[in-house]
């Protein structure tokens, strides 16, 4: 059986479609499960069979995602997956991975202004598998969660885990599908707590409103969290905003210029 990850015209990609008649066939999650698993080992296998030099690191990339994307700071960081190794090193392994479509990649944007590309800074990335259902399986690999129990504790909110790397994932698949680029804000790094903050995706808004063009989006997986980030960005650069968004589990409300959206409404933002 043959996978790639490219729409056909009118169709979904082959992948998607494989992993729907899995699971139409006979209903079983841990079907689908077994075929998705199967299509990251042709990823890995196309990967291997890569001729260039970058292979390896290409690979490391790829199998890096789920770790790098379940601590609480999710920048992708070269050293953690080669000491003394950094981001100059695997330009080339995030090209290809972008090319196959295996990988949404998003860069920290240092001025929200408009043309995000204008300030964005390439050697901070975040890293995101290109089909949240293939990173489900990809990091849930223990034998004790393999098979359907993934999906059925996924379902019903009884996987005790990092739900926000799932939930950003797939923001950052629908944002991808929409059309966007993929833009972030941190400043982290600097020395400065009270600086501190990350915006998980930065959209431009469609319509000009003189200097109202960039919107600030987090990404929540329950219904109580905080805003602390979103609060200190407003302050910051508040004459370039428009309206701010969080997408969590919960229904559409608004205060003041914030937007509450359940994740599903995240294609429509801008």
């Amino acid at each position: 059986m043959e996978i790639c990850n490219s729409a056909e015209s009118g169709s979904l990609p082959i992948y998607i479609r494989v992993r729907h008649s899995a699971f139409a066939a006979n209903g079983n999650l841990q079907r689908v499960d077994e075929t998705k698993r199967d299509i990251l080992a042709l990823y890995r296998n196309d990967i291997i069979k890569f001729r260039g030099s970058s292979k390896h690191n290409i690979l490391a990339v790829f199998n890096a995602i789920p770790g790098t994307l379940s601590r609480h700071e999710w920048r992708f960081r070269p050293n953690e997956i080669r000491e003394g190794t950094g981001l100059r090193n695997y330009n080339a392994a995030f090209e290809w991975l972008k090319s196959s479509m295996m990988v949404n990649v998003a860069y920290n944007a240092t001025e929200p202004n408009i043309g995000l590309e204008l300030s964005s800074d390439h050697t901070a990335l975040k890293c995101y598998m290109g089909d949240t259902g293939l990173f489900t399986s990809m990091a849930f690999n223990e034998r004790e969660l393999i098979g359907g129990e993934i999906g059925n504790r996924l379902l019903t909110g009884k996987l005790e885990v990092n739900a926000g790397m799932i939930y950003e994932n797939l923001v950052a698949q629908m944002l991808r599908a929409a059309g966007r680029q993929l833009y972030f804000y941190s400043t982290s790094e600097e020395r400065n707590r009270s600086d501190r903050m990350e915006v998980d995706f930065l959209i431009a808004q469609s319509v000009l409103q003189r200097r109202h063009n960039i919107s600030p989006v987090e990404v929540k997986s329950t219904g109580e969290y905080e805003t602390r980030s979103l609060e200190k960005f407003a302050r910051k650069f508040g004459p370039y905003l428009g309206d701010t968004y969080i997408l969590h589990p919960k229904d559409v409300s608004r205060v003041g210029s914030r937007r509450m959206l359940p994740l599903y409404m995240a294609p429509l933002i801008g």
